[in-house]
């Protein structure tokens, strides 16, 4: 009894994982700010033109990665970073966190 009670304990807090949804921009950054370890965040294919940096200072684990993915691999995100203002710092995304 206590083998199962410990292997559904196992499953039920990895099934806890989010998954996250996001359709535009606004969406994308809102997510990678709250995502923490094991999350994935999906994207849906289209066009996002980015004013601004994205910033993912979150960190994952080893274990439990955070995960940003294409919703659908057959039609994957382009992330269009051209809006940002013209700087000799400019960068699309800052990976500041680890296990992403």
């Amino acid at each position: 009894m206590r083998y199962f009670l410990s292997a559904f304990l196992l499953l039920f807090s990895i099934a806890l994982k989010a998954q996250i949804q996001v359709n535009n921009v606004a969406e994308i950054l809102a997510a990678v700010k709250i995502a923490k370890a094991g999350d994935i965040i999906l994207i849906k294919g289209g066009e996002y033109k980015f004013d601004a940096r994205i910033n993912l200072n979150t960190s994952g684990t080893i274990e439990k990665p955070i995960k940003l993915m294409a919703a659908d691999l057959a039609n994957r995100p382009k992330f269009d970073f051209s809006a940002q203002l013209e700087a000799d710092a400019n960068q699309g995304i800052a990976l500041r966190g680890h296990y992403w």
